[in-house]
């Protein structure tokens, strides 16, 4: 059963409202005490929103891509080669451990 929340109770407090809507909570909002508004949770109870066909396929491509990574055709670099690289042009020297 839904909570009954005023308006403005549900102003003053909407972050924690949210918080509990999300959690599962579902409330139904008056004003001057007639009910105007049923505040609830958008997801399943499970949590997990259900995915189209198209969009489980989207969502599989995007992480295959991210796996595989972009071919750019360029060297990887460490950052300390990076920094290396910097301080030979400029003439300076590492100090501490040298790195070979």
């Amino acid at each position: 059963m839904a909570d009954i929340i005023s308006a403005r109770d549900a102003h003053h407090h909407f972050a924690r409202v949210l918080t509990e809507v999300a959690a599962g909570k579902e409330y139904i909002v008056t004003r001057n005490g007639v009910p105007v508004a049923r505040i609830s949770p958008e997801r399943r109870p499970e949590g997990r929103r259900q995915l189209t066909q198209k969009q489980e396929q989207a969502l599989a491509d995007s992480l295959a891509w991210l796996r595989r990574g972009w071919k750019l055709g360029i060297a990887r670099y460490h950052r300390d080669n990076l920094y290396d690289d910097a301080r030979e042009k400029s003439g300076k020297v590492r100090r501490g451990n040298a790195a070979p």
